[in-house]
């Protein structure tokens, strides 16, 4: 912004990431505050619940997988073998 000539430039040491995150949270729609407070929270369930998913398949008895020098139709059959449904749990 120019003012009688003379550059006003706000310097970044007075720039506060936080408080302009919050200020601009704060004048959004409550709809997006819902969204915000929803998406985040199932984001963390579904990692965790893929990543037990992982850990319980190789638990009962699915090869770990590991990349060798194979095909890739074979690499992906071996990911669909392991992240699919373990046995008893169905």
């Amino acid at each position: 912004m120019c003012l009688d000539g003379v550059w006003n430039v706000i310097a970044m040491e007075d720039y506060n990431f936080w408080a302009d995150l919050f200020d601009t949270y704060q004048s959004t729609a409550d709809w997006i505050k819902a969204l915000w407070i929803v998406s985040v929270p199932a984001f963390v369930l579904g990692l965790v619940a893929l990543v037990l998913r992982y850990r319980l398949a190789l638990a009962h008895g699915a090869e770990q997988v590991v990349p060798d020098s194979g095909t890739d139709n074979e690499t992906v059959a071996r990911f669909r073998r392991v992240l699919s449904t373990p046995r008893g749990l169905t």
